[in-house]
């Protein structure tokens, strides 16, 4: 990971090819929820404002790229909240 000194994006990927590898990553779900408003709020408020105003323009593939992580996170959330639900609600797991 490059961190560059422009404004978007900080980091870039040394390689093209490492886009495409897959990770597991351990996060809780305060931290899945704050990812979820970021994508959120960068795709729905900041990429609308003017540059001037802190906006930045992202092209067709950053914006797929932000909606994938988006619904990943939304998706986590939603998971982890039925899980607990199940939990609360006296099921047992397997």
């Amino acid at each position: 990971m490059i961190e560059q000194s422009v404004r978007y994006p900080a980091y870039k990927s040394p390689d093209e090819k490492l886009n495409s590898h897959k990770a597991l990553v351990s996060l809780t779900y305060a931290q899945i929820l704050e990812i979820a408003n970021v994508m959120y709020y960068v795709d729905r408020v900041s990429a609308s404002l003017p540059g001037l105003f802190g906006g930045i323009r992202l092209d067709a593939t950053a914006r797929s790229l932000h909606k994938s992580v988006h619904d990943a996170a939304v998706n986590c959330c939603l998971s982890l909240e039925e899980a607990h639900r199940f939990e609360t609600e006296g099921g047992k797991r397997d």
